[in-house]
């Protein structure tokens, strides 16, 4: 266990020294972690691909807005923020919040946290990659964390007491929304499934109106048909038909590379689990709304998928395991042996 923590804790200061690197490159970065303390706007702008109101879309993850702007408020100094103190403020907030994944594991999984813990840091550090995106804001990694979260309650058949942390998980993100149907692929009986799945889906509404109303800032992104088949044609071709919006796209990065491959392995695994169905419609569902709300290409978007990614890896050794015909067969043929 020492030796995990050793190395969860040379990760996180690598991903610290990564957001470094890229913190100060682009100015929005600092202005998203601190318009809550310094009453800056998030933009609004009309392109081709349709209407970005980013002050509607952003200021209702109340959560992540609150504490990141807490986090780094010394970064503003005089008045003026300090690329400097951002840089290194902002590398605090991302290691911290990786050091409470991988805390999450090996509370959850013990000696097992090992594969997940480098995969995680696996699709965050490709994310963060100098060249990439270079922009940091303060919701990719609380996401991480409740999606982390949410796999290590389900290994240990305990995806219940996600039902309490879904609208707090709302209120920093709110693709937290993408978790509710989970709760119809459960064990019980249809009605407990359907009361779960409506309890979850209604404290998730609740949380995100709640928000809308406190910040003023009812809607989101406009949904434009444009935008879903700008990005189908990046995923396609490695082509982004826009690029007033990123003047920096190449054929350096594809989507099939999105969380260092984890994204396209998730579908190539074939696990043979009583939750792959769960874990396939929750993914396809996360897939669905970056197409449609988000550019596919903005890789830390799609860091709260990573540990649901990373399931068919993941082993919970206190997880009741389900037998399989052949297995059952085995341990039969066994008990028979050792009865003659």
């Amino acid at each position: 266990m020492l030796a995990l923590v050793a190395i969860g804790s040379a990760l996180c200061l690598m991903l610290y020294h990564e957001i470094r690197v890229i913190a100060p490159v682009a100015s929005h970065s600092a202005q998203t972690f601190l318009a809550h303390a310094a009453g800056l706007d998030f933009p609004a702008f009309e392109s081709k691909v349709g209407l970005m109101d980013l002050q509607r879309a952003w200021k209702p993850r109340l959560l992540s807005n609150v504490l990141g702007s807490y986090a780094t408020r010394g970064a503003v100094v005089d008045g003026r923020i300090s690329d400097e103190r951002f840089a290194h403020l902002a590398g605090l907030w991302s290691a911290s919040w990786l050091a409470l994944v991988f805390l999450l594991y090996l509370a959850f999984l013990g000696s097992d946290a090992l594969i997940p813990m480098l995969g995680t840091f696996a699709g965050v550090a490709f994310a963060y990659m100098p060249g990439i995106g270079d922009r940091v804001y303060p919701w990719d990694m609380p996401s991480l964390f409740f999606s982390a979260l949410f796999v290590c309650l389900l290994l240990q058949d305990r995806l219940a007491v996600m039902l309490f942390f879904l609208p707090i998980a709302t209120l920093f993100k709110e693709t937290a929304i993408v978790m509710a149907p989970a709760f119809l692929f459960l064990k019980g009986s249809a009605r407990k499934r359907i009361a779960m799945f409506g309890v979850a889906l209604l404290s998730i509404v609740a949380a995100k109106i709640a928000a809308d109303v406190i910040t003023d800032s009812q809607g989101h992104l406009a949904f434009d048909g444009r935008l879903l088949l700008a990005n189908v044609r990046y995923a396609v071709t490695g082509e982004f038909p826009h690029p007033e919006w990123y003047t920096w796209t190449s054929h350096r990065s594809h989507l099939v590379l999105v969380n260092a491959g984890l994204l396209a392995a998730f579908f190539l695994y074939p696990f043979p689990d009583r939750n792959a169905w769960m874990l396939r419609t929750v993914v396809l569902l996360y897939v669905a709304g970056t197409l449609t709300g988000a550019v596919v290409f903005e890789y830390r978007t799609w860091i709260g998928l990573i540990p649901l990614l990373l399931y068919p890896l993941t082993r919970a050794p206190l997880a009741p395991q389900e037998p399989t015909p052949s297995t059952a067969r085995a341990a039969s043929s066994r008990a028979s042996a050792s009865r003659s």
